[in-house]
């Protein structure tokens, strides 16, 4: 974002009290205390479901986890964060529109639902565009035909709302250097710790699971986001920068791998035939998650990676 120059005032688009109405939906009083919760809430539970990609479970003290698709579904949005710094780079504070924007499946989840509605009362507040598994099924190559990601690096202000692609959603519209309106979805993301204390990003309240409820937002308001992202010019791309794909694969491998130390114990595998349909890996070294995750840090011939041996391959 460097070398754009920034208009002296944030934009005066007034869709802050349309943002705060659509939030507002979400009541309840559940709160979360200011730590490391993704880590507690996986410590204390049965199993898990973090960033989509993960089952995990404790068993007699130790620690097993079940990837689910894994590696492709890290493939291909790595593959995307160059293309999102290079968007972030041709478009300038001044030539982006000052509309809040989304877009994705609109259909998909009670977060997104009223999306569409609000675009059609308040289009000059709102630009959402609908692109549903109908139509681009669930792959980043058919979302692409039909809407190019980095297209959100043309407005200012970007919504991050649950839904297909979530977590990577978040960091890729971060990538943009924009100021983000994030939904907290109600599973815990693993990267969540790294979010607390940046200025760039504002987390809102959603449901947390059947009995409602919301999670306490922490960040300051959106006016003093768009304010910070004017004013400091060289930290707008600080947190995008910092979620890229190799620094979330070095942040998950060092989570659990020190579950596999904290957990380690004589234990007897979740059965083939339980409910998850087995493929649990016991996890007591980094190696063991390597080998459990397919999990590489550069999983793509794009950004110059080291080519995968064939029996990791076979894998994948």
């Amino acid at each position: 974002m460097r070398g754009h120059r920034r208009p002296a005032q944030p934009p005066t688009a007034n869709w802050q009290p349309l943002v705060d109405s659509y939030l507002s939906s979400y009541a309840g009083g559940v709160s979360r205390s200011d730590v490391d919760y993704a880590e507690a809430w996986a410590a204390n539970a049965s199993q898990f479901t973090a960033a989509g990609s993960w089952r995990a479970r404790v068993v007699n003290g130790s620690l097993w986890v079940r990837p689910i698709h894994f590696y492709e579904h890290w493939k291909e949005r790595a593959s995307m964060q160059p293309r999102f710094e290079r968007a972030a780079a041709a478009w300038g504070w001044e030539q982006r529109d000052a509309r809040a924007y989304f877009g994705g499946a609109c259909s998909t989840g009670i977060s997104r639902q009223s999306l569409l509605p609000l675009n059609r009362t308040h289009g000059e507040l709102l630009h959402v565009l609908d692109v549903g598994f109908g139509r681009s099924g669930a792959r980043w190559g058919n979302f692409s035909a039909q809407l190019p990601p980095d297209y959100a690096c043309r407005f200012q202000v970007l919504l991050s709302v649950p839904g297909f692609g979530y977590s990577n959603r978040l960091r890729q519209l971060l990538a943009c250097g924009s100021a983000v309106v994030h939904v907290q979805h109600q599973s815990h993301e693993f990267f969540e710790p790294l979010l607390k204390r940046d200025p760039l990003l504002q987390t809102s309240a959603a449901p947390l699971g059947a009995g409602g409820g919301r999670v306490r937002t922490r960040a300051p308001a959106v006016s003093t986001v768009l304010n910070s992202l004017v004013s400091d010019e060289d930290s707008a791309g600080s947190l995008g920068s910092r979620l890229t794909h190799a620094a979330a694969v070095s942040y998950a491998r060092a989570l659990l791998t020190a579950y596999g130390t904290l957990y380690r114990s004589e234990v007897v595998a979740p059965s083939p035939a339980d409910s998850e349909g087995g493929g649990f890996f016991r996890i007591d070294s980094a190696r063991d998650l390597l080998r459990a995750a397919r999990m590489w840090d550069c999983p793509t011939k794009a950004l110059g990676c080291p080519k995968v041996a064939a029996g990791n391959a076979s894998r994948m």
